[in-house]
């Protein structure tokens, strides 16, 4: 069985690794209900089903690849898996919609759903903003796991709170150059873990 030691979550579910599907399940599924239910406005039941539908979707589109009938998701400006992603929610949460299935009527669903499918609508906008968000919240947290707390601790307070280097430092007793090299560790793995997730990489 592959580790995702060194793999990107993109590569973990292309390789099928019981690891990266638990991570993208603990990820993405919470956001997916959310969006279907507090953006797109549809009942807590109809939302469970599409975000079901969604998950399965991407399990059955990353085998594809896996196997060759589909090409790898190729890093665009507009960030290829988070577009697809937003296209696939698009496409079940409107099949959804116009289904019998409905257990509540959605107002503006269609003119909801017509914003999100526009890339340059500013619910899209929102849905980007807030996958970026989320990876990066998942992210951070799989860091705290691999990472001793004396070294996520400091750098957290570089990356996240903004705070200088040389402050930190003396507040968790340690040298800059030691602070440095924590930072350097720790992006580098960061990266590994969002490559593929965000619109670009991040220094």
């Amino acid at each position: 069985m592959l580790s995702t030691t060194h793999l990107s979550l993109i590569a973990g579910l292309r390789a099928e690794t019981p690891a990266a599907w638990d991570r993208f399940a603990r990820t993405y599924r919470p956001w997916l209900l959310d969006w279907s239910a507090q953006r797109l406005g549809f009942h807590p039941d109809d939302a469970e089903e599409i975000a079901q539908q969604v998950m399965l979707a991407v399990m059955e589109e990353f085998r594809k690849q896996r196997r060759g009938e589909r090409p790898p998701f190729a890093h665009q400006g507009d960030g290829s898996f988070r577009a697809w992603l937003r296209g696939v929610t698009y496409n079940r949460a409107l099949g959804f919609l116009r289904s019998e299935r409905l257990r509540r009527p959605v107002g503006n669903g269609e003119k909801l759903l017509a914003a999100l499918a526009n890339p340059d609508s500013e619910l899209s906008s929102v849905w980007n903003q807030e996958h970026e968000a989320t990876a990066i919240q998942h992210a951070w947290l799989a860091i705290q796991h691999e990472f001793a707390a004396e070294k996520w601790r400091p750098v957290g307070e570089v990356l996240f709170r903004r705070r200088l280097t040389g402050q930190v430092a003396g507040e968790f007793g340690i040298s800059l150059r030691t602070l440095f090299s924590y930072q350097k560790a720790i992006k580098e793995r960061l990266r590994d873990l969002l490559a593929g997730l965000l619109e670009a990489d991040r220094g």
